[in-house]
């Protein structure tokens, strides 16, 4: 699954969801990997299915939920049902009413293995959920970035380390994120230093639309230390994951943090939602599309 994942994240397949599958077999040979490459595209499934020999000892891996219907591609559930596979681990089950659950129920009708491995999708498009329950809620993406040497942020960092290393405070939709509504991405070495973080909502022109920058700052080192404690629990077992590994398993305990902790709850009271989109959209309204 992580290197379906991989595989995923260098596709960019918008305004339709990063999808990726892979071919393993037997003795754990991958065969062939896939992606969704855009509309009018084939599915990742196909993509795997039309360039490999398959065999009935072969298992599947896809991120989400092979589609049900037929449109620009056919139903990728229909296909997979043609050839002789008899194993398929799924990430994640897809919310689009016209699959959602439906292509994992015929897969099981007819004597195929599926199993689920949760978050796959979710790490890949963070906003496909709340897109396809129609919630109306913005997205909130944290974005993490590990040095080789596995260092998230050092603390004696320069001040000209700094500038080589400062990203500003980004906000994307549509292209970049795949998504209608906006998400709000910062870098671990901005939200460590209050005046920094300032300055980057200024430059942003998202100062405006925070209420309380203070408290804001301290939601994000707060998700910060929650993240930086999480990867060094993870490396202290025997044996350690990969940091591969450790960062789709950070998706899941931060996608449960976030909701015992009410991360979102507490970053809507922070923000004025009117004054973000209006400065995101540029239209009066709020609802012109980037």
């Amino acid at each position: 699954m992580q290197d379906a994942i991989v595989a995923a994240l260098n596709s960019e397949p918008y305004p339709n969801p990063k999808v990726g599958a892979v071919l393993v077999s037997e003795n754990g040979t991958i065969k062939s990997i896939g992606v969704h490459k855009g509309p009018g595209t084939n599915h990742a499934e196909l993509e795997v299915i039309n360039n490999s020999e398959i065999s009935s000892e072969d298992t599947l891996y896809v991120t989400l939920e092979p589609c049900f219907h037929t449109d620009s591609s056919p139903s990728c559930a229909e296909e997979i049902l043609k050839t002789p596979l008899k194993n398929i681990v799924i990430g994640d089950i897809d919310l689009d009413d016209r699959t959602k659950g439906k292509s994992i129920d015929l897969l099981k009708e007819n004597n195929i293995n599926v199993r689920i491995e949760e978050n796959a999708n979710l790490f890949l498009n963070p906003h496909y959920k709340n897109q396809k329950l129609l919630t109306n809620k913005p997205t909130l993406i944290g974005k993490i970035a590990t040095s080789q040497n596995n260092y998230i942020y050092e603390d004696n960092s320069s001040d000209e380390d700094y500038e080589k290393r400062k990203t500003e405070l980004r906000t994307r939709s549509g292209k970049y994120a795949g998504q209608e509504g906006y998400t709000l991405a910062v870098r671990d070495d901005i939200v460590t230093d209050q005046n920094k973080f300032n300055k980057t909502l200024e430059s942003s022109g998202l100062d405006k639309a925070v209420k309380d920058k203070k408290g804001l700052h301290k939601l994000n080192n707060e998700i910060r230390n929650e993240t930086i404690r999480f990867q060094e629990e993870q490396r202290k077992k025997d044996p350690p994951p990969s940091e591969k590994a450790i960062l789709i398993q950070l998706q899941g305990h931060l996608n449960k943090y976030f909701k015992e902790n009410k991360i979102q709850d507490r970053f809507d009271k922070l923000i004025d939602k009117k004054v973000m989109m209006k400065t995101l959209t540029g239209s009066e309204d709020g609802k012109k599309k980037l």
